[in-house]
């Protein structure tokens, strides 16, 4: 009787620990990293290849180059697995002066002529979703910080012309709403 007791217990205590360590390797974060190179971005996580993220960064990744050695900065990305958030900016084409377009309309569009988007992964970097967040008269008028807390609940802070506004989003980062300050 108590040999069977002795097994038991034995038994139970390694059942617990091989839940803990599978517990243990389903929230491990791998290694996940980041580069600009030719303009581009990539990501790599854990051993695999370098992946291209299927977006145009050449706007950032020049601005970034030339303002913190290619990085982004901290805080305005994220690589875990909740999420891995980046943000790129592009430039709106210029529309010809001698089209119909009243002059008024050109101002507006020559004023907010830079677009942000964040780009967003659920699954590791396999499938990416952009979403337009903004525009803005000047490139420096960017994210300053973002941040999941899981998958579909997230805060993002943006800076334009020294006034930040902050957005909490409850669907991965489908739709922002303004907090009220």
């Amino acid at each position: 009787m108590k040999q069977k007791n002795i097994i038991y217990i034995i038994s139970c205590i390694l059942i617990f620990l091989s839940i803990l360590f599978l517990l243990n390797r389903l929230n491990t974060t791998k290694s996940m990293s980041y580069k600009f190179e030719d303009s581009k971005l990539y990501i790599k996580i854990g051993s695999e290849d370098w992946t291209e993220v299927p977006y145009d960064f050449s706007l950032i990744a020049d601005y970034l180059t030339q303002n913190n050695n290619g990085k982004y900065y901290e805080g305005t990305y994220q690589m875990d697995n909740n999420k891995i958030v980046f943000y790129y900016i592009k430039e709106t084409p210029s529309i010809n002066n001698n089209s119909n377009v009243s002059k008024n309309i050109l101002n507006m569009i020559d004023e907010n002529k830079y677009i942000t988007y964040i780009v967003y992964s659920d699954d590791m970097g396999k499938n990416w979703t952009a979403i337009d967040i903004g525009r803005s008269s000047t490139i420096e008028n960017i994210i300053t910080n973002i941040h999941f807390s899981n998958r579909y609940e997230g805060t993002m802070i943006l800076k334009n012309l020294n006034i930040e506004y902050t957005y909490n989003t409850k669907n991965g980062g489908q739709d922002w709403e303004t907090v009220d300050k």
